[in-house]
């Protein structure tokens, strides 16, 4: 998982700040950490993965936990 995990975030930040209703809701706001960002906004708070491997295939089951504040 920690191989692409990084890349997997960064497209998921990616795709959330193209998202145009999305947008129009929180500005574009998708942060990993809050600190000090303006309400509201959308924390990536976890990426858990699993290893999911086959004798040919690599993969991973990956659960994704969003917190949305307002």
């Amino acid at each position: 998982m920690a191989d692409y995990a990084g890349a997997l975030q960064a497209a998921l930040v990616a795709h959330l700040v193209a998202d145009a209703p999305l947008a129009a809701l929180i500005g574009g706001r998708v942060v990993d950490e809050p600190g000090q960002v303006a309400l509201p906004y959308l924390q990536i708070a976890s990426l858990d993965g699993a290893a999911d491997d086959t004798d040919l295939t690599t993969g991973a089951t990956v659960q994704v936990g969003l917190v949305i504040r307002t």
